[in-house]
């Protein structure tokens, strides 16, 4: 109250502190939510008034000495690697809505696994070979290597006859479904593409 005896209307300092603490968490939260979802692809997120946006310090409590430690700003890497598990477990060839590219594959057994951030994998696939066909209907390969920093997986693979070539895993927008597709440096090169899900 005032001298007058009526209600003073002006904010305190106090009260000033908090709303400003409000409306910080709300950007940081917003710019946290939007980075999640991949919308800040690189760089901090902006705010407003074209600042980084940081998460707000709680304002002191009364008599307290407000420390300068800054937030950490809000960014996304600019290829962020999926979870592994995206990538492991075992797999095989569906039976209804199977999609692939090359020769028809009949079943696809692979598994994948990881050691120490490296990828070790093993595929056997059976072929639809029409009779006389010069395709090999089965093939059969390993491989491995170190998992990177993107979304496509490629790794060296090599047959059980010594043949060699790549494997490369991508995962699709279905949770539970991934692309493998192969080239074997065989003569001719032999390569192609198919659909497998998680067991």
């Amino acid at each position: 109250m005032n001298k007058t005896g009526q209600i003073d209307l002006l904010p305190t300092q106090g009260a000033l502190q908090i709303g400003e603490a409000g409306n910080s968490w709300a950007s940081y939260y917003r710019a946290l939510s939007e980075a999640s979802r991949g919308a800040v692809a690189r760089g901090p997120a902006l705010s407003a008034a074209t600042g980084p946006v940081r998460a707000p310090r709680n304002p002191p409590a009364a008599g307290a000495v407000e420390t300068s430690s800054p937030a950490p700003v809000v960014r996304t890497p600019a290829s962020a690697p999926l979870p592994l598990y995206r990538y492991t477990g075992e797999w095989n060839y569906p039976s209804v809505g199977a999609q692939f590219h090359g020769t028809q594959p009949v079943s696809v057994e692979l598994a994948v696994r990881e050691e120490n951030g490296q990828a070790k994998g093993t595929m056997v696939v059976r072929f639809q070979v029409p009779p006389g066909g010069v395709v090999d209907p089965s093939m059969r390969f390993t491989f491995e290597g170190p998992f990177q920093q993107s979304r496509n997986q490629s790794f060296p693979l090599l047959t059980s006859t010594g043949a060699k070539g790549t494997v490369e895993l991508t995962p699709t927008t279905v949770f539970n479904m991934l692309q493998v597709a192969y080239k074997i440096e065989t003569n001719p090169p032999r390569q192609g593409d198919f659909l497998v899900v998680k067991k």
